[in-house]
């Protein structure tokens, strides 16, 4: 091997800012950071301070971001005349539908370059952006494509991308209020599907995934979620921060773990709880059947609030679940700091939030952690 193959592969396992960096070395390091296959372009330094400052500090940063990619990608193509292999390129900053021109340019190249997984994060002022002003996605770029994995995708491409992307393993869909209802069918190389905070859905259907290995739902509103025919899915993550008066809204979400239970390894609860609800758990404790030679073996819950309801809940999986070696409960002293479990909201505890969820741990090590069975460890973090 070549000294120069030796530096590029060790130049390649660093972020891309340190690569690039690593130009001003010396003159025969000068153009070994092109040949790194992992083109993240972070800006998370940045994106931090937009939330702390927004305004006048996102058009100052917006123009120097675009102008680092074009330059990166300037210096690959004209130093790189043949069509080279992108492990990943990743692009995350506060940007719309405004800078389309620029995003097209940057996917055309990931295209053309063979990229594995694409990631999109456009984000608005750290979250999830508003949809009046998203980049829309354009079918050009996918025409000859079969990627292994893409994230953050529109609504009405979903099943479009997926008939033309037979290699696909990973989709995540965020954030989109065109998609309401969706057919996910004959998908055999998915193995991981997120759908998280599409306003308008209604009803989700994953038929003869037969390798969906996780399943994770975020649902600001309540739809019909329907699995059939998923052999392999072992992981289901489900996260609701709706109330509801209606029993058929939170019936929903239990619906389809009762579909499931019985072949999970993992379940992971996320519930929004209102006062409502707790009549709901006491007249209808009995609702999921009790499983037979569950394999589930870590439940975790997040938005653990005190109540009565989620305690009966969390001692039911402890006494039924045979397989159960730990339970993870994650305290949240209100529904708005639910927030902080999902990476697209960042919050900052003040000292309130904090002493209530000191409140609730003693809550949970009081009411909770001696009914549980002993080979079972309970963690309250």
């Amino acid at each position: 091997m070549r000294p120069d193959d030796i530096l590029a592969r060790i130049v390649s396992g660093l972020p891309l800012k340190e690569a690039v960096a690593t130009c001003v070395l010396a003159k025969r390091w000068r153009y070994i950071w092109t040949f790194t296959k992992n083109l993240d372009f972070d800006a998370e330094e940045t994106l931090n301070r937009i939330i702390e400052s927004p305004g006048q500090l996102l058009r100052v940063e917006r123009p120097k971001y675009i102008d680092r990619v074009n330059s990166v990608i300037a210096q690959l193509s004209s130093k790189n005349n043949m069509v080279r292999g992108i492990d990943r390129f990743r692009i995350g900053l506060d940007l719309c539908r405004e800078f389309s021109s620029s995003i097209d340019n940057w996917i055309e190249f990931a295209m053309k370059n063979r990229v594995k997984i694409l990631e999109l994060e456009f984000f608005e002022y750290g979250g999830l952006r508003m949809n009046y002003d998203c980049y829309i996605l354009r079918k050009k770029h996918f025409d000859p494509v079969a990627l292994k994995s893409l994230k953050v995708l529109h609504g009405r491409v979903v099943e479009w991308l997926l008939s033309k992307c037979p290699l696909l393993e990973r989709l995540k869909v965020a954030g989109s209020d065109k998609l309401i209802n969706s057919r996910i069918s004959g998908v055999p190389n998915l193995k991981h599907f997120e759908i998280r905070r599409c306003i308008n859905i209604k009803k989700v259907e994953i038929c003869a995934a037969q390798n969906l290995v996780s399943l994770y739902s975020l649902s600001t509103y309540p739809y019909e979620f329907i699995l059939r025919n998923v052999p392999k899915l072992v992981d289901l993550h489900i996260d609701t921060d709706f109330g509801s008066d209606s029993d058929e809204d939170l019936g929903r979400t239990f619906t389809l773990l009762s579909s499931c239970l019985s072949q999970l390894q993992i379940l992971h609860l996320d519930l929004l709880l209102q006062m409502l609800l707790e009549k709901y758990f006491d007249e209808r404790c009995g609702f999921v059947k009790q499983p037979t030679n569950c394999p589930v073996k870590e439940v975790e819950i997040l938005g653990y609030s005190g109540r009565k309801n989620l305690d009966q809940l969390i001692i039911y999986f402890s006494d039924n679940l045979v397989a159960l070696q730990k339970i993870v409960v994650h305290p949240c002293a209100s529904a708005h700091e639910k927030f902080n479990f999902d990476p697209a909201f960042r919050r900052i505890k003040n000292s309130k939030i904090i002493k209530e969820e000191e409140k609730i741990r003693d809550h949970a090590m009081q009411h909770i952690k001696g009914k549980i069975p002993t080979a079972v460890e309970f963690v309250c973090l």
